[in-house]
């Protein structure tokens, strides 16, 4: 921010608009400080307020004029001026400086009204200079030949919304005195150096040690800021809102339960939305960020300026009844009132939370309720005080207040950079729609009871996204197995290829194999209800061998020859297996179950598919496929039986899923002692896939398939 030299105000170099005479400088207040810094950080993001007045009937645009210069003396945020020196700020009053409500006539537009809110749209999200730029403006956009929107737009770092309302409604008691012809009722406002005064003696006070030490203890353990979006993001000039009117019979119920509750509409509605952003993020605990005006003295509630705050709500919601959450927000909210005017930078700070998300200055999203009539008396006409702008938010705020004809609105407002238009719109829905249930909810029941999602959404997540239905039987067969699969698939291509590795083989060749090995199984004792372990590292081998366990009805159990030789022996005296298939490459020291693949003569048995006449007892998609064995990090390992039936179900899943064609290869890439590699195993079997696998040295740098 660049300005023109500044004199007259103290030693030391300073910037700013030129003066004659010496307009006394003093400091800025924290809170003003606060927005400095935040401006100075991001120049191109706006951190204006901006409202107006929709005024019906006859509006004498001179005499407003008048009385706005007039209020300007009284209060003095319109008319302020910055500057530095040696790099800090500070403040004047100006009362030089013009306050012109400028004329803008729209009538010719094709829309006036649509007109007059580009206009103004682009006024207020419009970059400021805090040192070379005027700080505040007015306009009067007249949308027809009895209508009229008086527009004010501030810098926050100048009035807060509290005190653009008090220099509002300042503007419109001087306004209508003067067309009555009597002198308006003092406005005993403080000047802006005794506000600046007041928070210096604040902070020096035993009253701000006791404020710290509230907001110590309400903070203590917060891990960060609640959100419904988990990144991080610049604020926009330009905020996205969708707001809708809230139902009557909704509003009626609120005040019902306020006052059954010894409450008020406002902590209905900062309740309900601590619950739903708790149901929503999962957690039992809502943070909210609840903007207070921070003026706690009669004369600072008369001022204009900037002194507002944001503090914590901090609630525990997910696993509270409606009648608990309700009385612990009263609670919350009645003493986050009495200690309001401890900055949140000093909360944060505290809390050690400038590190976390730096990009976030809060604590969760805004509640906003600004429950408040917003009806102004501009002589014999009655205009409708309208906000269109408390600032660039940071990520999500909730607006509520009084619309046209004092029905309640309900806005969803929301940073550009984070969510879409129709996220908050979902968002706006899905909340209107909990709030509805929440009314009516019996107050000793648990908020979890109540539903978090739209109608629609409910239907949607129901009957389309859950109508998974597939048939097994069509798409595997009656009665499917891994080996009724693997059969059907090696009749239907026997010249496909299935494995590629050290040797490739086609599916008739695979199935083979297979067959001859499964049969010198079954006279070994394996079948259904038995298991056999393989000790053979990633090959063609594994598979054949695999293949063939499943074949005779057995389930395999995969050992890494890697592994411990304690682990293999805990593994093999547990599941106790009919006998370890290994090769010459993979054998570790055993007993007699130890068979070496590699050397068996198959060649007098048939390679035709095992029938259950063969097996020990049939086959049926009931029995364990296989028998895995977890890691023991929780303590000694534990085997996992999984059926063919659970199998097939998950195949035929990721088929209907990913549609693997005949052309597609897998990659054969996690140990067999792992569930995760099941899928890589036995999908392929499904449509004439091919297998592949990764040479040793290729693992830990990059995927190779072996030739």
């Amino acid at each position: 921010m660049q300005g023109s030299e500044l004199s007259g105000f103290g030693p030391g170099e300073g910037h700013g608009a030129e003066i004659t005479s010496d307009p006394s400088p003093f400091p800025l207040t924290p809170a003003q400080l606060g927005v400095w810094y935040a401006q100075l950080l991001d120049p191109q993001t706006p951190i204006n307020i901006a409202q107006y007045v929709d005024v019906h009937g006859d509006l004498d645009v001179e005499v407003l004029q008048r009385v706005s210069v007039d209020a300007a003396r009284e209060f003095g945020s319109t008319v302020v001026r910055l500057g530095e020196i040696d790099g800090e700020p500070y403040q004047c009053v100006d009362p030089r400086l013009p306050v012109d409500i400028v004329p803008v006539d729209l009538r010719d537009a094709a829309d006036p009204v649509a007109a007059a809110h580009d206009w103004m749209r682009a006024d207020y999200t419009r970059p400021v200079d805090l040192l070379a730029d005027r700080l505040f403006a007015g306009a009067v956009l007249r949308v027809g030949d009895r209508r009229w929107f008086w527009y004010l737009r501030a810098h926050h770092i100048v009035l807060d919304g509290f005190g653009a309302l008090t220099n509002t409604m300042r503007v419109a008691e001087r306004y209508t005195a003067e067309l009555r012809g009597i002198d308006p009722e003092p406005a005993k406002a403080g000047s802006l150096e005794s506000l600046v005064d007041g928070e210096r003696g604040y902070r020096d006070s035993t009253r701000f040690a006791a404020d710290r030490g509230y907001w110590g203890e309400r903070v203590r353990d917060l891990d960060g800021a609640t959100t419904l979006n988990g990144r991080s993001a610049p604020r926009s000039a330009g905020n996205l809102v969708y707001g809708r009117r809230l139902p009557d019979k909704i509003v009626n119920r609120m005040n019902d339960i306020a006052t059954a509750h010894d409450s008020s509409a406002a902590v209905v509605l900062l309740a309900a939305f601590a619950a739903y952003l708790a149901r929503l993020t999962g957690r039992d605990e809502a943070v909210l960020s609840l903007p207070v005006t921070a003026r706690t003295t009669a004369v600072m509630r008369r001022s204009a300026g900037m002194l507002s705050n944001i503090v914590p709500l901090r609630l525990q919601a997910g696993q509270a009844t409606w009648a608990q959450l309700l009385r612990q927000t009263r609670v919350e909210v009645a003493g986050a009132l009495r200690h309001q005017r401890y900055r949140h930078e000093d909360i944060r700070r505290d809390a050690g939370m400038e590190g976390l998300a730096t990009r976030r200055a809060l604590f969760g999203p805004l509640a906003n309720i600004m429950l408040f009539r917003s009806d102004l008396t501009l002589g014999d006409t009655v205009g409708r005080y309208h906000v269109l702008s408390t600032g660039p938010v940071e990520d999500m705020s909730l607006n509520v207040y009084y619309g046209d004809s004092d029905r309640v609105h309900v806005d969803i407002e929301a940073n550009p950079n984070l969510y879409r238009a129709d996220d908050i719109a979902r968002h706006h829905a899905r909340f209107v729609r909990f709030l509805e249930r929440l009314v009516d909810l019996d107050p000793d029941r648990p908020l979890s009871s109540v539903a978090v999602t739209t109608d629609l959404e409910r239907e949607v997540s129901l009957r389309i996204w859950n109508a998974t239905e597939v048939d097994i039987a069509a798409l595997a067969g009656a009665d499917a197995t891994l080996v009724s699969m693997f059969e059907r698939q090696a009749a239907r291509t026997p010249e496909a290829v299935a494995l590629r590795g050290s040797r490739t083989l086609g599916y008739a060749e695979f199935a083979a194999e297979v067959n001859r090995l499964a049969r010198a199984l079954i006279a070994r004792g394996a079948g259904p209800e038995t298991t056999v372990a393989l000790h053979i590292r990633r090959s063609p081998e594994l598979v054949v061998a695999m293949y063939a366990v499943l074949a005779t009805g057995a389930a395999y159990v995969p050992l890494d020859p890697d592994h411990p030789a304690e682990r293999i022996g805990y593994v093999l005296e547990t599941a106790k297996p009919i006998c370890v298939l290994t090769t010459a490459c993979d054998h570790g020291e055993g007993d007699s179950r130890w068979i070496d693949i590699d050397e068996l003569d198959l060649s007098a048995l048939s390679d035709r598919p095992v029938t259950d006449a063969e097996r020990i007892s049939p086959l049926r998609p009931q029995h364990p496929a296989y028998v895995i064995f977890t890691s023991g990090s929780t303590g000694r390992p534990k085997g996992v039986a999984v059926t063919h039936a659970a199998i097939v179900n998950r195949l035929v899943w990721m088929q209907s899923a990913y549609h693997l064609t005949a052309a597609d290869v897998v990659l054969q890439k996690t140990p067999a002692t792992f569930d995760v590699s099941v899928w890589e195993f036995f999908w392929p079997c499904r449509s004439a896939r091919a297998w592949c696998w990764p040479r040793p040295t290729g693992i830990a740098t990059r995927l190779t398939c072996a030739p």
